[in-house]
């Protein structure tokens, strides 16, 4: 997806929807020691943890905005020397508090062409992780998803699909 954000902090949360799946109150509450070379640490709802791997394009958005802010990545070799520092990815006006899911949900909205949300960036992503290895128990867990019925609401099923599906079946 194309996207010409002027904002570096409303950029990294399209891009946390996009290529990781996050909703937006998991997008406001990523803090710096959720986050990991390869992956991210999740709370979703109900305080179910997950972890999600990171796209290359997410991972290199993250390493700059930690670089930015002088915070080591694990095993990275740069940055400061304490690897897990104390700070929220998207910190709110309020001392040591994150911002709100609200925010993050309009901050998004407005950086989008018409019609397009955080949620609807979920609903792309789960999309097109489907569409690589038609795998819906892996796009439930990258979703943080309890039943395989939920995920299958957000997966698109591609065109050619069903026809691919009878073309595979033998006699």
């Amino acid at each position: 997806m194309a996207l010409s954000v002027d904002d570096d902090r409303v950029r990294l949360a399209v891009q946390l929807a996009a290529f990781a799946g996050l909703r937006r109150a998991e997008i406001a509450r990523i803090h710096t020691r959720d986050i990991e070379d390869d992956c991210l640490h999740v709370v979703g709802k109900g305080g179910h943890e997950r972890l999600v791997p990171l796209h290359p394009e997410l991972r290199a958005a993250l390493r700059a905005e930690l670089a930015r802010r002088r915070v080591g990545l694990p095993g990275v070799g740069w940055g400061s020397t304490d690897p897990r520092p104390d700070g929220w990815l998207f910190p709110s006006d309020r001392p040591g508090e994150p911002i709100t899911a609200g925010h993050i949900a309009k901050l998004v909205a407005a950086a989008l062409p018409p019609g397009f949300t955080t949620h609807t960036l979920r609903h792309r992503f789960a999309t097109r992780a489907y569409r690589v290895g038609r795998d819906l128990r892996a796009v439930q867990e990258l979703l943080g998803h309890a039943a395989p019925e939920t995920t299958a609401r957000y997966a698109a099923v591609p065109d050619r699909a069903l026809t691919d599906a009878v073309a595979g079946v033998g006699v």
